[in-house]
């Protein structure tokens, strides 16, 4: 019997097959996407790598409090390169938080400043609620009131009941209480260490609410003795 013919595009007899692929080099090149995965191409690079980048380029080179400086302010950028704000300055509930943090300070404060300093609390509480019922956050500053208002209630109970009224922004201009408040400064004798102390703090403490603080007593309060007016601007 004869051998069955060759079938069309079979090899012929003694076909290798194909020659190998010679292998890739061995210095390769990997691109990091944006999702930090190495391998992965396509992608931009995000600010956090490129971040990354730059700081350690700035080591490389020696400039040590550059680098610093640079990854401080690095704390303060989304992905997108955009300036992150702090939730503890926005909205109405800066004013709770602000306040928390101000009074967590004055009772963990030196005992010859915690009297001293503890006459800020009262206004900077009123303040703060005027500023809830001005800009008509009315659900927040009963809140307020109702979470932060019983800490003053031996000495300040008839002012409390007095805010308690105060739901309108109109309102704080007809009630004679809340409408002396809002045209007068608030003057607190505060000696010059006690100052200082206060707005090192305050500065320190900034993005977690001093900023608030500040903005309350730059507002409402009169400034103190000469020598500490520069940290009331």
């Amino acid at each position: 019997m004869s051998a069955p013919s060759q079938t069309p595009g079979a090899p012929a007899p003694g076909y290798q097959g194909p020659a190998p692929t010679p292998p890739a080099p061995t210095h390769t090149t990997t691109t990091t996407a944006t999702t930090g995965q190495a391998g992965t191409t396509g992608g931009p690079m995000s600010n956090q790598n490129l971040n990354q980048i730059v700081t350690d380029y700035l080591l490389k080179r020696g400039f040590n409090r550059t680098e610093e400086v640079f990854r401080q302010e690095s704390k303060h950028l989304g992905p997108d390169g955009k300036p992150i704000y702090q939730l503890a300055n926005l909205g109405p509930k800066k004013y709770s938080r602000a306040f928390e943090l101000l009074r967590e300070w004055v009772e963990n404060n030196l005992e010859i400043y915690k009297f001293e300093l503890s006459k800020l609390l009262w206004p900077v509480f009123v303040y703060s609620f005027l500023e809830l019922v001005s800009h008509a956050y009315t659900e927040d500053a009963k809140g307020f009131l109702r979470e932060i208002g019983p800490n003053f209630q031996p000495v300040h109970a008839d002012d409390l009941k007095t805010l308690g009224t105060i739901t309108l922004p109109q309102h704080i201009n007809e009630n004679p209480m809340t409408k002396l408040y809002r045209e007068n400064k608030y003057r607190i004798p505060l000696n010059q260490h006690a100052s200082g102390d206060l707005f090192n703090f305050l500065e320190r403490e900034s993005d977690q609410g001093g900023s608030v603080i500040r903005q309350l007593l730059a507002t409402y309060f009169s400034r103190p003795s000469t020598e500490d007016q520069e940290t009331w601007k």
